[in-house]
């Protein structure tokens, strides 16, 4: 599991999130994002990726797509592939 990183956004932020209890209820966290998303800034994507602590390979930064609103998604169903198997990623 990744390390406890503070557990909400400071205050006065728009939207904070408490990530103690984000962890508490989903231990293992996998976020996609992309620089051009509409509706999600990429600096509060990292926010988020801080806030929860993602190491390596739990975020994913996949340029010009955008808000994931085309198919195929072939990284989605590659992660959803592998957590379904005895092999899948590290918890």
């Amino acid at each position: 599991m990744p390390p406890n990183p503070p557990t909400q956004q400071t205050q006065g932020d728009e939207n904070p999130y408490d990530f103690a209890a984000m962890r508490a209820h989903c231990p293992v966290w996998h976020q996609f994002h992309s620089d051009n998303d509409p509706f999600i800034p990429l600096d509060e994507a990292e926010r988020v990726r801080a806030g929860l602590g993602l190491p390596e390979g739990y975020y994913r930064m996949l340029p010009g797509r955008s808000h994931f609103f085309d198919y195929p998604f072939p990284e989605l169903l590659e992660l959803v592939t592998a957590l379904a198997t005895e092999d899948g990623p590290a918890k």
